[in-house]
């Protein structure tokens, strides 16, 4: 009897250890669908909203996911995400974010994504001319040409950025204000709803340091 209680014992270990290859199967999308990006680090809690498929329930974010065009990634109090896009560029979501990985148009090499609210570190890789990556903000649009910033939307009436390396330059969302403001590192921009950018404004190495820190997934540092 203490012989059978133990192969049961045994058996049902063996039940509950994953399968070979299934964490991978779920980290995967669909076939026929394109890859974005994938997660490569997160903190806490984030959740993934698959728009390309209505149907699809709100999904755990996890370590090694495939991400898809339009796929929204949404972070707790205590979560950040780093997401790593198909061309190496890396952006890193704060805690209380949500960001949306709009759109690739192969034809005219356009990128897109938005910050609804919250934090958001971009580091962009050089890009090729003619290529375009373009954040977009509830207020502003930041074009970049391979470079390093940070964008907080924590109030989406009241965008701010900070320029880390590189040139970032931003746009009103509002057509009725076309003037556009180059952000060169070492330098901070803020823009409110319809308005065009303030100019740009010293920024000291602490708050550069802050920037790095708060958006990272790997420390759980505040």
């Amino acid at each position: 009897m203490a012989c059978l209680k133990t192969c049961c014992l045994c058996c049902a270990v063996v039940l509950l250890l994953p399968l070979p290859g299934v964490a991978g199967k779920k980290n995967q999308l669909p076939p026929g669908i394109e890859k974005a990006a994938t997660i490569s680090a997160m903190l806490q809690y984030a959740t993934v909203l698959r728009r390309s498929q209505p149907a699809s329930p709100e999904l755990k974010a996890r370590y090694g996911m495939e991400l898809t065009w339009n796929d929204i990634v949404q972070t707790d109090p205590n979560g950040r995400v780093r997401i790593r896009m198909t061309d190496d560029s890396l952006l890193s979501i704060g805690a209380n974010s949500e960001l949306r990985i709009t759109s690739h148009d192969s034809q005219s090499h356009k990128t897109r994504v938005e910050l609804a609210y919250g934090l958001l570190r971009a580091q962009i890789k050089k890009l090729a001319a003619g290529e375009e990556f373009q954040v977009r903000t509830p207020t502003a649009v930041a074009g970049v040409i391979g470079t390093d910033f940070g964008i907080d939307a924590t109030d989406p009436q009241h965008v701010k950025f900070i320029c880390l390396e590189g040139t970032v330059r931003i746009s009103s969302l509002d057509p009725n204000n076309p003037g556009t403001v180059d952000c060169n590192g070492g330098h901070g921009v803020t823009i409110d709803h319809g308005k065009t950018p303030n100019p740009p404004t010293d920024v000291d190495t602490s708050q550069m340091a802050r920037w790095r820190r708060i958006t990272n997934p790997d420390t759980p540092d505040y």
